[in-house]
């Protein structure tokens, strides 16, 4: 193999040995030839000392490989050459790194050196292998011969290792001075001066390196450069302009401000001192950026260019006012130049006069078509007067002008985004970003689009650094508050942000608007005031709107007369936009004249009849006016999409909420689902909802938007409380009282001044027996809200138990007044009013009631109801039949008609008319528990039976149908089936005194293992409704039975004071504690007088006479009354005489000590009378066969007197 070389130069690399195999017709190398080998090395170094990068890697790389595939393959006598190179190649590496620092390597003999065939290289190697002398010495003999760049370069090298600092910083200079466009000699000169105190000479090495950084583009590294010259030599004036120049573009924010501050310290010249106020102008240092350019016109005030810098300048600061004086002062100097036209039209812009800017800008574009800033400006002034049609090409046509301008894509950004274009815009800025320009409020823009499109999250930290580089940028403090709002769990930031924005400008509307809204969604009282404040300030120099708001806060803080004195100076402003018309409408509202607010709308309405915004405004001022029918009809309209306007998610959900009051609960579904899938943080439309749902039977599902609504709230603000305050409502409603409670105290914890919340959990604990709770709560309601209807009620309930009949009278009244609907405040008032005598009143107030317009089925129901008890049942048929035609399908009407039928005499009649409506509704409790009640008083028990059994598997939770059952098996001696249906009430859905009395009733007529249950239902009872006379009567009972006399007597003597009244019952009921009370002759006068007022059952009040008159040892008197109780049992369904006697026999049983021969007597007839009475085959079937367990018939105390079961 020829050792000539026979390759090109420009062969390619030796990665791979037989690369170039037959190229350009010549044979191939199986290795490198010397030759060419030290000809790629030098062209490596020379490439590497000329083009100031770093050029060694891939090329000394393809020389290592080439050396080792030689030393591998090619003949031995090559390869000390081969080993040279590869030294060379070592020391090349060693220089390019930091060769003042790094240490040698140590590893080679000096004689290594003579391989290479150049002595540069060989000094390389020298120097890189330690041998400092060797190398010093070479590289002096080769400066005699050959004194260059190179050279110097290399022997500063040499002598600064050999410890002589001076003489290498001489060499250095040497090697600067003879290489002026060489990177690494520029940079050892810089250091080596430096290092001895030379710096002068530094800062020209260090000037020197930024030239040449600036030139390859390296703008960051010449501004690094440049300052260590300066920092050198503070003197050196010709580096002042190119570092203005570069600050801005090449470091952050804060460090240029910082440099620009150090320049214009040390020098007025006219372009640092512009460039400083550009940067001002650009970094947000607005007021800087004035007082800079007002120093410099000053001084220079009289040269175009200056006038013309300045005046750009001005404009970027946002000081228009000045911009234009120094165009126009331009244009006095240059008339002709176009240019000074454009400023003018951008200063007018910024001084918001659309038309004079408009008029200078079509000047200048007629003059320059093609001018892209004269078009992109006039297409932004065309935005802002909201001609967007009109701007749209010329925006599009900017961009066209120079695709590659950043400036054009930058602004037609800004205007899409300011038309609500978020995505034309957002695409826009994504193409500047890509481009990697960055304007100075490019995040502020970027975090106001994607909070247009709805990214919030996305947008928050965009807006926060906008805010950091901008804090004069109302609009970016504004909508940062909005976004940290939206995130709900951001409020106090929110707060603080509107604050920042109306810092700045204290008349921002839409920050003044934000933070109303805010204060008084969170019900902020400290809040509202400080609005308040803002708002007086700005009201006279902002629109009607401001005004607006300041009478809504207003009436929020309950300051009705400075709300109308507000509102009503907006009846002064002519209304011409919607949003006008909302204002009136609002005014009118305020000012107690929402009709009014009907018909401005209407006039509005008139002039728009197709503004479906409108609509939506007359739809809310029919709403407060009332008229929800109609208000419905005007949000549908407003509801549905029209050309140009997509309804809002507020629209639907007013709709909804509208429609839920109407109960057409599906269709309010149906908006109220629009509505959360528009907006799914709407809380309240998602409580409504619910509602909705619920009212549908579709429970679960309504749970599920609840708690939905629960997790997007709020952790601590209004919108959670009221999800976990409707949470509970509806938990009531399944029964889940305990839940309930849960959900209202922790939305009361959440927002103690909910009173709609508080109300329920008044109720709720009424409902759960917890009436000193329920009254505590009310108390808070009403100090409040003093006409608060549920909260009278339930305090009024409270107050009756507690036996204070007064007050108790006085809160239902109110609440009845308050809300005639609330059915069960006006039925527990005209109770009170019936068992104090006072029936006439009681009729009169539920007929006016009744007769409202307003009036529900309900409450025509409760009329006919009352009408009955009074004991005129004809009339109460009338009332029924006369309305029946409105509600002809309404269950609680038919079953008050079945009552009233039967009262009147027409029993036949009344039972079939109950008997086919519990056919037509079998879904319906309430309807089988009314026909089970008639069953019983038409004696048919097994009957009343099935329908009571009926209505339990309906609604196993209802404490009234249960206690009622509990009655009527206590009336036919059933005491164990009793007892268990009065458990079963007790543990229905509420806690009611009527259950826990017929409970006991049911207990103390049964055995005696059975009397302390008994005792417990009873003063349960109490403790629900401490005034009950007859719980009060039924634990004197049990006690006398238990043998506790005096504690008997005590109880008889309360419950005889609270039987006031004159009814039968109350007669009976004061006979019965007279006598137990040893008061026998007022006993006998009580209970003859209950006789005579025609009890429907007079062997009760018979046999309890025969007692008295034992008790009086009147045997004959006794005798003759029992022998009459007997005789009239016959007029009684037997199963029912099961009962009488068994509670005869139990009264005679507990005197069983000192009954005498007459008494014994007479329990002897009744043990035998009862063992000969049944139930018949058909009830005793449903209840079991053979006589009760519980029947005091087979009792020990019976049996021992005489009795013997058959």
């Amino acid at each position: 193999m020829s050792t000539d070389d026979s390759s090109s130069p420009t062969s390619p690399p030796f990665s791979v040995p037989f690369d170039g195999l037959w190229r350009d017709g010549r044979r191939a190398r199986l290795t490198v030839s010397p030759s060419v080998l030290w000809l790629r090395i030098r062209s490596v170094w020379n490439a590497y000392w000329y083009s100031g990068t770093d050029v060694l890697g891939s090329g000394l790389d393809a020389i290592v490989e080439a050396c080792e595939h030689a030393l591998e393959f090619d003949r031995e006598s090559n390869h000390p050459v081969l080993h040279g190179a590869l030294e060379s190649v070592r020391a090349m590496r060693w220089l390019a790194d930091e060769p003042l620092d790094t240490p040698p390597s140590p590893n080679l003999a000096p004689g290594y050196a003579d391989l290479t065939p150049d002595d540069q290289l060989g000094a390389m190697v020298l120097l890189h292998h330690g041998h400092t002398d060797e190398a010093v010495r070479l590289l002096q003999s080769m400066a005699k011969s050959r004194p260059d760049g190179t050279t110097a370069y290399l022997l500063a090298l040499a002598v600064h290792r050999a410890g002589n600092p001076r003489q290498a910083y001489l060499h250095a200079l040497a090697s600067f001075e003879a290489s002026p466009g060489c990177e690494h000699p520029a940079r050892l000169c810089a250091e080596l001066a430096g290092d001895v105190g030379e710096e002068v000479v530094a800062a020209r090495a260090w000037a020197a390196l930024g030239d040449l950084h600036l030139s390859s583009g390296d703008t960051e590294a010449a501004l690094r450069d440049y300052a260590q010259a300066l920092t050198m030599d503070p003197e050196l004036s010709r580096l002042y302009v190119p570092l203005a120049e570069l600050i801005p573009a090449a470091v952050s924010q804060p460090l240029a401000d910082t440099w620009m501050g150090t320049l214009t310290d040390r020098t007025d010249h006219l372009d640092v001192q512009l460039a400083a106020a550009e940067l001002a102008a650009r970094s947000g240092r607005d007021d800087d950026a004035l007082a800079t350019v007002e120093r410099v016109l000053r001084t220079e005030g009289n040269e175009p260019g200056v006038l013309f810098a300045a005046a750009q300048i001005l404009l970027a600061a946002g000081h228009a006012e000045e911009a234009l004086n120094a165009a126009l002062s331009l244009r006095d100097r240059v008339p002709e130049d176009p240019r000074v036209t454009v400023l003018t039209g951008l200063a007018e812009h910024g001084l918001w006069r659309w038309a004079d800017a408009e008029e200078a800008l079509r000047a200048a574009h007629e003059r320059l078509p093609d001018e892209p800033v004269v078009v992109r400006d006039l297409a932004i002034v065309l935005c802002e007067q909201g001609r967007f049609p009109e701007a749209e090409p010329l925006l599009d046509r900017a961009v066209e002008l120079v695709p590659d301008d950043m400036t054009n894509v930058w602004v037609r950004a800004q205007a899409r985004r300011r038309v609500a274009d978020f995505a034309g815009a957002k695409a826009d800025l994504d193409t500047v970003i890509d481009s990697g320009i960055r304007f100075h409020r490019l995040e502020g823009e970027l975090g106001l689009t994607l909070f247009g499109l709805g990214e919030h999250e996305a947008a928050l930290d965009h807006l926060a650094a906008a805010t950091r580089d901008a804090p004069r940028w109302v609009e970016a403090w504004v909508r940062l508050g909005d976004v940290q709002s939206i995130r709900r769990n951001s409020t106090s930031e929110a707060v603080e942000s509107y604050r920042k924005a109306l810092r700045v400008d204290p008349f921002a509307e839409e920050a003044l608007i934000a933070l109303a809204d805010m204060a008084m969604t969170a019900r902020d009282e400290e809040l509202l005031n400080e609005v308040v404040k803002y708002l007086r300030e700005a009201v006279d120099r902002t629109s009607p709107v401001v005004r607006f708001r300041l009478g809504v806060v207003l009436s929020s803080l309950g300051d009705s007369e400075g709300a109308r004195r507000e509102v009503r100076r907006l009846l002064l402003h002519k209304p011409s936009t919607p949003e006008d018309y909302q204002m009136l409408a609002f005014a009118l509202v305020v000012d107690g004249r929402p009709e009014d607010a009907v018909t401005v709308m209407e006039r509005a309405l008139a002039l728009a009849p197709d503004d479906v915004r409108l609509h939506d405004i007359m739809g809310w001022a029919l709403l407060i006016a009332g008229r929800p029918r109609d208000a419905e009809v005007h949000m549908v309209i407003a509801a549905e999409p029209a050309e140009g306007v997509v309804a809002t998610a507020e629209t639907h959900a007013r709709l909804g909420a509208v429609r839920l009051e109407l109960g057409k609960f599906a269709q309010a579904e149906e908006s109220l689902r629009t509505t959360v899938e528009m907006d799914p943080d709407a809380i309240a439309a998602r409580i409504n909802l619910a509602e909705a749902l619920d009212q549908q039977g579709r429970m679960e599902a309504a749970l599920d938007e609840l708690d939905e609504a629960v997790r997007r709230a709020d952790e601590s603000g209004i919108d959670r409380a009221q999800a976990h305050s409707a949470r509970g409502f509806h938990l009531k409603n399944r029964d889940r009282l305990a839940e309930c409670v849960g959900e209202l105290e922790y939305a009361l914890e959440l927002d103690p001044e909910m009173l709609w919340a508080r109300s329920q959990l008044c109720d709720a604990y009424q409902s759960l027996g917890r009436a000193d709770d329920a009254f505590d709560q009310a108390e808070r309601v009403l100090a409040e809200v003093a006409d608060d209807a549920p909260a009278r009620f339930v305090r009024g309930s409270v107050r009756l138990g507690r036996g204070e009949v007064e007050g108790g009278e006085a809160d239902l009244r109110v609440a009845a007044e308050a809300r005639p609907r609330l059915i069960g405040a006006l039925r527990l008032l005209r109770d009170t009013l019936l068992d104090t005598d006072r029936a006439d009143e009681a009729v009169e107030l539920v007929r006016a009631a009744a007769e409202d317009e307003e009036a529900t089925a309900g409450l025509v129901a409760l009329y006919s109801e009352t009408e009955r008890l009074v004991g005129r049942p004809t009339e109460a048929i009338g009332v029924i039949e006369q309305t029946l035609w409105r509600w002809p399908e309404d269950i609680e009407l038919r079953s008050a008609l079945g009552w009233a039928q039967w009262e009147s005499g027409r029993q036949e009649e009344a039972l079939h008319n109950l008997s086919q409506l519990a056919w037509e509704v079998p879904e319906d409790p309430y309807t089988q528990a009314d026909l089970g009640a008639l069953q019983a008083r038409a004696g048919h028990y097994a009957e009343s039976i099935e329908a009571f059994r009926r209505a339990t598997d309906l609604d196993p939770m209802d404490p009234w149908i249960w206690t009622l059952y509990c009655e009527v098996l206590v009336e036919i001696g059933a005491w164990t089936h009793a007892a268990e249906a009065g458990r079963m009430a007790l543990a229905g859905r509420t806690a009611m005194a009527e259950a826990a009395d017929a409970l006991g009733s049911a207990l103390e007529n049964g055995s005696e293992s059975l009397w302390q249950e008994a005792l417990a239902a009873f003063e349960l009872a109490l403790r629900l409704k401490p005034a009950d006379a007859d719980a009060k009567k039924g634990q004197a009972n049990v006690l006398y039975a238990l043998g506790r006399r005096d504690e008997a007597r005590a109880a008889y003597e309360k419950a005889l004071s609270r039987y006031e009244g004159s009814s039968t019952r109350y007669e009976w009921n004061r006979g019965w504690c007279q006598y137990r009370l040893g008061r026998f002759d007022e006993a006998g006068a009580s209970l003859r007088s209950a006789l005579a007022n025609g009890e429907s059952t007079p062997s009760g009040i018979l046999f309890d006479i025969a007692l008295v008159a034992l008790a009086s040892q009147n045997d004959d008197e006794a005798e003759v009354a029992h022998r009459r109780a007997i005789r009239l049992l016959d007029q009684e369904p037997e199963a029912r005489r099961c009962g009488l006697v068994d509670v005869a026999m139990v009264d005679l049983r507990v005197e069983s000590e000192h009954l005498s021969a007459t008494g014994k007597r007479l329990l002897g007839r009744l043990v035998e009378l009862r063992s000969g009475l049944t139930w018949g085959d058909e009830l005793a079937a449903l209840l079991g066969a053979g006589p009760d367990v519980t029947s005091p018939s087979l009792g020990d105390s019976a049996l021992r007197l005489g009795g013997d079961r058959k």
